[in-house]
């Protein structure tokens, strides 16, 4: 019984040691991208208009979270890993006065700490998305799911945030988004045809 309690948390603390063992992360570091400018992504969508959907990288990701979070997010940069979209940028956490009474996390969030957040994108309803948070990490500390929650509900104050319940993030999309769907390292924007 102790061996299998010793194994089962040398596995869960693989991030602590796995590298020195075998020489590689155990998980591969995501392939972070920053924004493109904005004309850019305007260009391409524009272009797009009449196609049945619209791929998105990482770096277009990155110009949305600059463009929708403002002044509270810096340095935002994006990755797509497997079906899940990673965010993660700087927190002015004096600019969002619901994060001054964050519990257990008040040491974590002071000054700009490093938030990055994992989800699965959907399309909510017409023109509402959202991201299902799955993994949320605040100065590189991945915050338990009890917190997590309780911490992603306060982030309603985060501009382009319309609400915030346990466990997912919901901001305003364009009228024209029909549903949104990763694969193969792209967010994928399906419009409406209705």
């Amino acid at each position: 019984m102790l061996l299998v309690v010793g194994l089962g948390g040398a596995w869960f603390a693989r991030d602590l040691w796995w590298e020195r063992a075998f020489g590689r992360p155990a998980r591969p570091e995501p392939g972070w991208k920053s924004p493109a400018p904005d004309s850019v992504l305007i260009r391409r969508v524009a272009r797009s208009s009449g196609d049945a959907f619209i791929a998105l990288g990482a770096e277009d990701l990155a110009t949305l979270l600059e463009g929708g979070a403002g002044a509270a997010l810096t340095d935002p940069r994006a990755a797509i890993v497997g079906d899940q979209v990673r965010l993660r940028g700087r927190l002015r956490v004096r600019d969002l006065p619901s994060l001054e009474r964050a519990g257990p996390l008040a040491d974590l969030l002071t000054g700009e700490p490093e938030i990055e957040v994992a989800g699965r994108p959907a399309l909510m309803e017409k023109g509402i998305g959202g991201i299902q948070v799955t993994d949320l990490r605040v100065g590189g500390v991945q915050v338990p799911r009890n917190l997590r929650d309780a911490l992603v509900t306060r982030l309603a104050g985060l501009p382009g945030v319309t609400s915030a319940a346990p466990g997912g993030i919901r901001f305003s999309v364009p009228p024209w988004v029909g549903d949104v769907r990763v694969t193969n390292g792209k967010l994928t924007v399906y419009r409406d045809r209705r």
